[in-house]
């Protein structure tokens, strides 16, 4: 599973990137899904409102809640996927942190950015990633590192666009730096629409368009491109000109960033994706996999399962007292089922003292944990007796090494 995470915004552009990425994945055979830990000021709801309104399909989507194993992948389109949580810790469930724990604790790929180059390295140190590969468009950071890797926009999954001009102009304004720079040059363009978000420093006397907005591209003739701030990878003005629509380009353009390096970019066709998604996939493939498929003993802890449809609730405080006070000669059987369709082994008993191994990070160490296996009449009765787990009655109780 390559397990690709966003906790921008529901109208950023790497939320977009994100989802196009784990279409093509899938269409190639490599199983992946974006996992959305939602922006603490949006709602899931927002998330699924922006997918549905720009793509054919909303599907391979998480929110908030999984447990990946410590063989799975985790992706990130800009490095800020992974910063923004840590300066936003504070602001998350419990869940939430727990998932973004896991996931970055796993092999990372990260595209090379530089919004925080100070805070960026201290996320690293609160997440504690195994490793971190990197990919980098040396075309917008000369002085970066990693592969060479371009952001390009999938448009082979977009709906088709229906033309329904409403205004003449488009502005995006969705940070107060972005909007104050619209406010020097909206004068300019009475017929305008600004997509932003509801925050209190717009003016509403401007015409405020609250995003995600459907057939956005459809409701426009001219984008008016002002960012005044470093760009990475601009998606608006390429959208317009792949549609064959007018681009004003009002901002310093001897600014490098990728403003005038996408300008001067070919508009994506479907083989310009496919070549450069490629780099991706053969890190993925001919990298990263051979390593995992090294390992000779799995970790059970790794494979220990807790199906959140089921076991709902979770006692924090339960847990963090387990963690500070943790003796390996204290705890219990961890009893679980062992499904017969899937390398899981799903927890019976010792929800709270797995969480708490994990945060401990006991699934790298191999420290050894005892488990029992129960009996498939005992799962009928005390697990899903609507819908029980098939599991191998082979299995008996097993040492972790």
């Amino acid at each position: 599973m390559i397990n690709i995470v966003c906790t921008g915004k529901p109208g950023d552009g790497l939320l977009r990137y994100s989802y196009e990425h784990c279409c093509y994945l899938n269409s190639v055979d490599i199983k992946s899904q974006c996992v959305i830990i939602p922006n603490p000021n949006h709602t899931k709801e927002d998330y699924i409102k922006s997918i549905t309104d720009q793509y054919k399909t909303c599907e391979n989507i998480v929110f908030n809640d999984y447990t990946p194993s410590s063989t799975e992948i985790t992706l990130v389109l800009g490095r800020s996927m992974i910063t923004l949580p840590y300066l936003d810790k504070h602001k998350y469930s419990k869940d939430q942190l727990l998932t973004l724990h896991l996931l970055f604790s796993n092999k990372v790929i990260a595209l090379y950015s530089e919004n925080h180059p100070k805070e960026y390295p201290l996320a690293l140190k609160y997440f504690k990633p195994k490793k971190v590969y990197d990919l980098c468009d040396y075309d917008v950071y000369p002085n970066g590192v990693g592969i060479h890797y371009e952001k390009i926009i999938n448009f082979d999954v977009y709906k088709p666009i229906k033309n329904d001009i409403q205004h003449k102009y488009l502005f995006l304004g969705t940070n107060e730096i972005y909007y104050k720079e619209i406010e020097k040059h909206i004068h300019k363009y009475p017929d305008h629409g600004i997509v932003t978000y509801n925050a209190k420093w717009i003016n509403p006397k401007l015409n405020n368009l609250f995003a995600p907005i459907e057939n956005i591209l459809g409701k426009f003739e001219t984008y008016v491109y002002t960012k005044p701030n470093f760009d990475p990878a601009p998606r608006l003005f390429v959208e317009f000109r792949w549609l064959g629509k007018n681009v004003d380009y009002v901002r310093d353009k001897n600014i490098k960033d990728g403003g005038m390096v996408y300008w001067n970019r070919p508009v994506p066709t479907k083989e310009i994706y496919k070549d450069n998604i490629q780099v991706l996939i053969n890190l993925i493939n001919n990298e990263i996999r051979p390593i995992l498929r090294k390992r000779i003993k799995e970790n059970i802890i790794d494979n220990l399962w807790i199906d959140k449809s089921i076991q709902k609730d979770t006692d924090w405080d339960k847990v963090e007292e387990i963690k500070n006070n943790f003796d390996i000669n204290l705890c219990g059987l961890i009893e679980c089922i062992k499904s017969l369709n899937e390398d899981r082994y799903y927890i019976v008993d010792g929800k709270h003292r797995v969480i708490a191994m994990k945060l401990l990070g006991m699934d790298k160490t191999g420290m050894e944990v005892k488990i029992k296996v129960r009996k498939e009449a005992i799962i009928e009765d005390t697990y899903m007796s609507n819908d029980p787990i098939l599991v191998d009655k082979d299995w008996k109780t097993h040492w972790n090494y």
